[in-house]
């Protein structure tokens, strides 16, 4: 299956990286990774679970007709509208987009992660491979881009990020949270959090809070969208027992406990570092709210997936030898597992992966 090809190159690439084989050949890999990623995402066709949806916002936004004719973000209806103003062509538009996400984010990992193949096929795994190039997609790399900011104390520019990423998609606002979060927190004030976030999500609190909020809000649209986001939540939750969650969480702190580890034991105190961990703290938080499927609390740690690259090259540099080789290869198992347990939950859509040439 090309997934499973396009993950194993990436770690194979990634282990010679982490060997320090690659030399002169490491560029000329990037670029190639960079295209084939581009076109993948893409040239796909029928593939992916907004693939539809998005064609017709895409045909709603073409030349000639009406500016407000489908009620979205204004920053993702100027790009449709500045695409097809180019080229009224989905596939040009989709193909356009996935290089705008590719573009941000490389510029987010230059300097941020030191082995960059292990941070693609980290992306490839849990961001990339549902690339279906909705506004949440593209919200969420510019918002990685923005955390980029932060981490060299470019305030404004964080902040002029996050605003046009909430342009995309208005739960992008998340991000503005980062900005109190450069600083030391201890770890057992994370590990409360974390459980006051899993019981009131258990226990339903935070549908019920997010009901509340949808009725008192003023914008119409954004109550529109919690209202919408709380039906879905309602009908996951009529459709899988309750502790089929219980996975979830498990994974995800399973990582997060090799991140702790190098951030609490192995004293990396790099600001960097604390930076992004804090940051990825903040979105694990949030998952573990989404116990009964909340797909909005969902919905809001897409957004904290992709720092997951950054963090796993960090903690590999702390290592060296056989050591970094070993906990790379712990990584890329771990994703590799992570990306079999996607595609089975999206298999109707995904699979088989179709292109526009088929």
């Amino acid at each position: 299956m090309i997934y499973f090809a396009i993950f194993s190159v990436l770690s194979l690439v990634a282990v010679f990286e982490l060997s320090g084989k690659l030399g002169r050949a490491r560029l000329p890999l990037l670029a190639l990774s960079a295209l084939f990623l581009t076109l993948f995402a893409g040239l796909k066709w029928e593939t992916g679970t907004d693939w539809a949806p998005y064609q017709q916002f895409f045909q709603l936004s073409a030349p000639g007709t009406p500016w407000f004719s489908i009620s979205l973000e204004p920053g993702f209806l100027l790009w449709n509208r500045l695409v097809a103003a180019i080229l009224n062509n989905y596939s040009f538009y989709m193909t356009i987009s996935a290089a705008l996400c590719i573009a941000l984010i490389l510029f987010s990992l230059k300097g941020k992660a030191q082995y960059l193949f292990v941070a693609l096929a980290v992306l490839f795994a849990n961001t990339l491979i549902a690339f279906s190039l909705t506004r949440q997609t593209i919200a969420s790399a510019i918002l990685l881009a923005a955390f980029s900011c932060l981490a060299d104390k470019k305030r404004l520019s964080f902040i002029a990020l996050v605003l046009l990423a909430a342009s995309f998609h208005v739960t992008a606002l998340v991000g503005l949270l980062a900005l109190v979060l450069d600083r030391h927190i201890k770890l057992s004030i994370l590990l409360i959090a974390f459980l006051a976030f899993f019981v009131l999500g258990w226990l339903g609190a935070w549908h019920s809070a997010l009901t509340l909020l949808a009725n008192v809000l003023p914008s119409g649209h954004i109550s529109y969208r919690i209202l919408l986001y709380l039906q879905s939540s309602d009908a996951a939750g009529q459709a899988y027992p309750p502790f089929r969650e219980l996975l979830g969480p498990a994974k995800h702190l399973f990582l997060f406990g090799i991140f702790a580890f190098y951030r609490y034991w192995k004293g990396r105190e790099e600001t960097n570092y604390r930076f992004f961990f804090n940051v990825y703290a903040v979105g694990i938080a949030i998952y573990l709210a989404t116990f009964n499927d909340l797909s909005v609390f969902q919905r809001l740690f897409w957004y904290f997936n992709p720092i997951q690259g950054i963090l796993v090259s960090s903690t590999l540099s702390i290592e060296s030898g056989k050591r970094r080789v070993l906990l790379g290869g712990v990584y890329l198992a771990y994703f590799l597992v992570l990306l079999f347990f996607t595609l089975r939950s999206y298999w109707g859509e995904y699979v088989p992966y179709t292109w526009i040439l088929s």
